[in-house]
């Protein structure tokens, strides 16, 4: 920027006071020096200092230069800019201006255009109007990164959105669903919120426990854990992982792990080993199943005595890449420890989605209705309650009402077993 340049005057028919640069040191950012020509006064132009980022000073990171020639943004001028060369500048200006109406006004544009030519081939400059101004100060404060003023425009903007999302509960659970920000997330969405490190630290909710079914039954204990990992924002957004699953996944052998054991009051086999039963699991779900059939056979072997066979039901995405216990549950079968394994694939290549309800529904209706409407058997799953009850109204001849009341008939009878293990 040259060291001195004359001031654009800015009037709205009021007597405005005309000032000019006296010193500029050449690279930005620098305190500017005004001078006021009426009374001789200087003040130091500080902006920057408050600004949140330095970046060099061009014509590209300060778009106030489209109300000025380029030449007096980039540096002292070798030769003085002629009339036709601010006349192109400050055609181009007005052109945006008008173009930033909801409504153009044709008309109005081209005499204002006219008006300009006019007084720059008269005077070789030419007043901004307050509103061609005001436009001009949004477009710096919008595309300047040093500039205050953009500074508190995107303020304004998180303000405005912190509190649609204050006032609106569908939209902050939108919001919330959409994002599943994380504090720093939060922060980081809504810069203009300053939150001391302290008061953070203050919210934060302590640590839950994280309890997993245990899915062993003889000496040693064992978990079946599924890493959770995913990106938020359908699948665009930063990727999040699971607290406890991802400390498993990445301490070492032999590293220590603080535990306790929590009781889970009727989620047992019956006493009876002649009841039949159902196991439903879908992923990691199938662990509290593992310590069932490994229950039966010691206890087999321990008294000799046959035991009625179980039904097992699971569900995962790919048989290749995620069937858990796959060849164990395989043994079991030809063992007779398990009478049936019926499988659902979600994302098997090549073949339709298929859950564990789409298999009761599909393929063992029949079985649901003997183990628990003909004779005493007990089900265990976890989300099965509809299927439950469109095989019951349909087999049976149930009313919805009555087969919508089934289910909650067989938890008090103690035959219906859910396996809630998250905290």
């Amino acid at each position: 920027m040259g060291k001195q340049i004359q001031a654009t005057s800015i009037v709205n028919d009021k007597t405005t006071v005309p000032s000019k640069v006296i010193d500029r040191i050449s690279r930005c950012p620098v305190a500017v020096h005004l001078r006021n020509y009426q009374n001789g006064s200087t003040h130091q132009d500080t902006l920057y200092q408050r600004a949140v980022q330095n970046t060099p000073c061009n014509s590209k990171t300060c778009e106030g230069s489209i109300m000025s020639p380029k030449s007096l943004i980039r540096g002292s001028p070798k030769i003085t800019p002629g009339s036709s060369d601010i006349l192109t500048q400050a055609v181009d200006f007005i052109d945006q201006y008008y173009k930033s109406f909801k409504i153009p006004n044709p008309t109005e544009h081209q005499a204002r255009v006219d008006r300009v030519t006019l007084e720059i081939t008269l005077t070789g400059s030419y007043t901004l109007t307050a509103d061609e101004l005001a436009f001009g100060a949004k477009q710096a404060w919008r595309n300047a990164p040093r500039c205050i003023g953009r500074i508190q425009w995107a303020n304004l903007q998180d303000h405005k959105r912190l509190e649609a999302l204050a006032s609106d509960f569908q939209e902050y659970s939108t919001w919330k669903d959409f994002h599943r920000p994380t504090f720093s997330e939060v922060l980081e969405e809504f810069p203009s919120v300053k939150v001391p490190a302290a008061f953070i630290l203050s919210q934060l909710p302590l640590l839950k426990p994280r309890l997993y079914s245990v899915s062993s039954s003889l000496d040693k204990l064992h978990l079946t854990i599924s890493v959770v990992e995913y990106h938020t924002q359908g699948g665009q957004g930063p990727r999040h992982f699971g607290t406890c699953s991802t400390w498993f996944n990445t301490i070492k052998r032999g590293h220590g792990v603080p535990c306790f054991v929590h009781r889970s009051g009727g989620f047992h086999l019956p006493a009876d080993p002649n009841t039949p039963v159902i196991l439903i699991g879908a992923g990691s779900g199938i662990a509290p199943f593992r310590s069932f059939w490994q229950q039966r056979i010691h206890d087999m072997k321990k008294t000799g005595l046959k035991f009625s066979p179980m039904t097992l039901v699971f569900g995962c995405r790919d048989s290749e890449k995620d069937h858990l216990y796959k060849v164990e549950t395989l043994k079991l079968r030809l063992d007779g420890i398990l009478s049936n394994v019926s499988t659902a694939y979600s994302r098997q290549p090549d073949k339709p989605k298929m859950y564990v309800q789409d298999v009761l529904r599909e393929q063992l209706s029949e079985k649901v209705l003997e183990v628990l409407h003909k004779n005493t058997g007990h089900l265990y799953a976890c989300d099965v309650v509809c299927t439950l009850q469109e095989i019951l109204a349909s087999k049976t001849g149930m009313t919805i009402t009555e087969a919508g009341e089934y289910p909650e008939r067989l938890k008090g009878e103690k035959r219906y077993h859910q396996d809630i293990f998250g905290a």
